[in-house]
């Protein structure tokens, strides 16, 4: 394990890995997603990297069709969902930015699922969320 973890920081040093995430959190649309994107590992298997080469391949195909992908800023509901774990009342802002974020949830799987010929493995991913128009 340690040999692993050794090789592992090797190479991230040689890819130069956090200046990298740091470029690709500069992308991101919301501060939710640069933090993820900021935090991203190294894939630790010929597998995932592989699997994670080909969503990044596809989301590229998608950008590059010019059509632009349906999302936009949006806000960060984890306080607002531990506000609610605690039995507290959601607030009219609260519902509002809920209702933003699964307007886009819906976008991004209706989009996903009309381009799944050209990205069946994001189009499965986002197969996975839930729409949940009650909640609109």
């Amino acid at each position: 394990m340690k040999d692993r973890d050794q090789l592992l920081a090797k190479a991230r040093q040689a890819l130069q890995w956090d200046a990298l995430l740091e470029a690709l959190a500069g992308r991101t649309v919301s501060s939710l997603g640069a933090e993820r994107c900021r935090s991203l590992p190294l894939a630790g298997t010929l597998e995932e990297a592989q699997s994670l080469l080909r969503e990044t391949a596809e989301m590229a195909a998608l950008e590059s069709s010019g059509e632009g992908f349906p999302l936009s800023n949006f806000p960060d509901l984890r306080p607002v969902v531990e506000r609610a774990a605690k039995g507290a009342p959601l607030q009219t802002v609260d519902c509002r930015d809920l209702s933003v974020v699964l307007g886009l949830v819906g976008d991004v799987v209706r989009y996903l699922h009309r381009r799944k010929d050209v990205a069946p493995a994001l189009s499965a991913i986002a197969a996975g969320l839930a729409d949940l128009p009650q909640l609109k």
